[in-house]
């Protein structure tokens, strides 16, 4: 290992979730001192006749009533703050007198991130038969689970608590021991130190977790609140492979008065990057477990999850199936990955000098220089007709600008 150099460093950071994260439960009643009055019973002259009469001001002390049929939240006592853990090694290495390369391993481990619990979701009770002036339900997998069949109601619990949230939906906020996104990151870069550079880097990073944390929703959270290992699969933002290669040249000082002013003083450098792609989460686009939790995935039935890979057949809809009436789908979260992405971006400048102190210098700046048509993540809510097809493109358009600067 003669003439290497090492080097190395590890750090731990902790963080806390924002006020906004508590926005959703601290406005729902009768925390918020706010209800919504939707076809009352008794109706508008009335409004509040089937809760006893007026509720406000509803005062939030130990005998506070929770409105029926309202959506709570709150949060472990014993939640700790989100962790995540860093470190790194280096390599570097001189090699001759203008050639430098290193190697570099990146790696991170996070856990205690909050994720959203259900504790009062729906509970599947079997088909319901069609009673005269009803007809049967499509499976209800439109609506809101019955107030009837959800799992307080259905336990048949009562007490302060259960008896005022059995009828409505109920979430805890809390970090499951599962849940552990990793990063490792390996990069190779070598650089030539003069005034023509090269540099290169690449990435091969891994990622997963159970939750994908950020700001919570009602009727969001893990989609089997028993295990939530469940929803184990890659980061939303992870990529296999991140490549960057950029280079760089200027033109040198012609002896010839007209080449020199011509060709002198040119500046070329350009950035290729490529990118793997991301990973896509087949969803049902309905309420098969009837729990009334969302992004509920499908059954995979086939290996072949591709169709020709063309923008209106990227994904194989045969390679997918709703899952039977009160089940949950087999498909792993992030399992199949989308299209890649790959662009070029150039500038070109020259830096005329007008004397001592004065300069000019001109510019043109090209990004996405091919104008490649990078295809966006195809429709993953199989319940949709355009399922499996890509209806957007990832980046911009070719841009081209243009520059100059007087300097004195």
């Amino acid at each position: 290992m003669a003439g290497w150099r090492f080097s190395s460093a590890y750090g731990v950071s902790y963080d806390f979730p924002t006020a906004e994260y508590q926005l959703i439960n601290a406005n729902s009643p009768p925390f918020g001192n706010r209800s919504l009055v939707e076809d009352p019973p008794g109706g508008f002259d009335n409004p509040y006749a089937h809760l006893g009469g007026d509720p406000h001001p509803i005062l939030t002390t130990p005998d506070t009533v929770f409105i029926p049929f309202g959506a709570y939240g709150a949060t472990a006592p014993d939640i700790n703050s989100p962790r995540i853990q860093q470190w790194n090694v280096t390599f570097e290495k001189q090699i001759g007198k203008v050639w430098q390369a290193s190697a570099s391993y990146l790696g991170s481990y996070t856990d205690r991130l909050w994720g959203q619990v259900a504790v009062n979701p729906g509970v599947y009770l079997g088909s319901v038969p069609a009673r005269p002036g009803r007809p049967l339900p499509d499976l209800q997998h439109e609506r809101e689970p019955e107030p009837a069949a959800r799992v307080l109601v259905v336990r048949g619990e009562s007490g302060s608590c259960a008896a005022d949230w059995q009828h409505g939906r109920a979430h805890r906020h809390r970090y499951a021991d599962v849940s552990r996104p990793e990063a490792r990151v390996s990069t190779a870069r070598g650089e030539r130190r003069e005034p023509q550079r090269e540099l290169h880097d690449l990435a091969l990073l891994r990622r997963r977790d159970d939750t994908g944390g950020g700001f919570p929703q009602i009727a969001n959270g893990f989609t089997n609140p028993a295990d939530p290992a469940f929803d184990r699969g890659h980061c939303v933002q992870d990529r296999t492979h991140i490549g960057s290669f950029t280079a760089g040249a200027q033109t040198p000082q012609f002896a010839g008065r007209a080449l020199r002013l011509l060709a002198s003083d040119w500046r070329v450098s350009g950035i290729f990057t490529a990118l793997s792609g991301s990973w896509l989460n087949i969803i049902t686009g309905r309420d098969n477990a009837l729990s009334g939790i969302q992004m509920q995935r499908v059954d995979q039935v086939s290996d072949d999850v591709y169709g020709e890979k063309t923008l209106a057949r990227y994904l194989n809809p045969a390679a997918f199936a709703q899952p039977a009436p009160g089940a949950l789908g087999s498909y792993v979260r992030n399992s199949i990955r989308g299209p890649a992405y790959w662009t070029v971006d150039i500038a070109v400048s020259r830096q005329v000098s007008l004397g001592t102190a004065r300069s000019l210098e001109l510019r043109v700046e090209a990004f996405n220089l091919f104008n490649t048509f990078n295809w966006g993540n195809p429709v993953t809510n199989f319940n949709s007709g355009s399922f499996g097809r890509i209806t957007s493109m990832t980046g911009s358009p070719r841009i081209m600008q243009f520059g100059v600067k007087y300097g004195f």
